[in-house]
């Protein structure tokens, strides 16, 4: 017998291949604070004016009846006399107190100054050009000042600022600022004290006939007070219209 082969085909395996995954690594970000700075108050050294106002012929206040567009306020009074012109100061930054003095005057030095510097834009009174002629025989008024309040500056202005400044006086008649124990504002409660907030000087000037402000007009003043270090405030004004 002749024998047949018979030809098996061998299976071929394919292996399933295995997949292992790829790890990507995620970069964890750390936030770094951010530090905001504190901002710190600089109170400037110089005095601070805390009130400027009117008081009527009772030391009681008188209520502006406007306010300018730049903030200066407007006082009206019937009359161009019998009544108080009233400023009042607190130290600076610095802490020094605030000068007292409304009256110090050299004919031939500009520099020297009253530590109350006032001026008025239109005359008062006569605007007799004398300073300080606020006793009798020879009573006479304030000439006009319309420039700025620049210290020290000329000896025009120093007479001016001189003649008005000598007239705000204390409760003994001396032409210095007030403490509080003779303030001059009376307040509804039957109390004289201080107006304006950490007022230590208050400085009071009546307007009497002298140097009665113009009928149907309006006088601009601004002031200027300065410490005993001789740091002057920033200038502060008011508006009186006589009706």
């Amino acid at each position: 017998m002749t024998p047949t082969w018979t030809q098996t085909r061998t299976a071929t395996v394919t292996g399933t291949p295995s997949l292992t995954p790829t790890v990507t690594h995620t970069r964890t970000v750390t936030r770094t604070p951010t530090v905001t700075a504190t901002p710190t108050n600089t109170v400037p050294p110089e005095p601070v004016i805390t009130f400027f106002g009117v008081t009527r012929s009772d030391d009681q206040l008188v209520i502006p009846s406007g306010v300018l567009p730049d903030g200066t306020e407007v006082f009206e009074r019937p009359s161009g006399k019998g009544f108080s012109i009233v400023v009042e100061a607190r130290p600076g930054g610095a802490n020094t107190p605030v000068g007292m003095t409304t009256f110090r005057w050299d004919p031939a030095r500009p520099d020297i100054l009253p530590d109350l510097a006032i001026v008025a834009s239109r005359s008062l009174g006569n605007g007799s050009p004398a300073v300080c002629d606020e006793t009798p025989p020879a009573l006479g008024g304030v000439p006009a000042w319309n420039g700025l309040l620049d210290l020290p500056g000329s000896q025009e202005l120093a007479d001016i600022i001189n003649d008005l400044s000598c007239r705000f006086k204390d409760g003994s008649g001396q032409p210095r600022g007030r403490n509080a124990n003779e303030a001059c504002i009376l307040f509804p409660d039957g109390q004289y004290r201080f107006a304006g907030v950490g007022t230590t000087v208050q400085f009071c000037g009546f307007v009497d006939e002298p140097i009665a402000l113009q009928p149907g007009a309006e006088t601009r003043f601004t002031v200027r007070v300065r410490d005993e270090a001789g740091r002057w405030s920033a200038p502060r004004s008011l508006i009186v219209r006589i009706r």
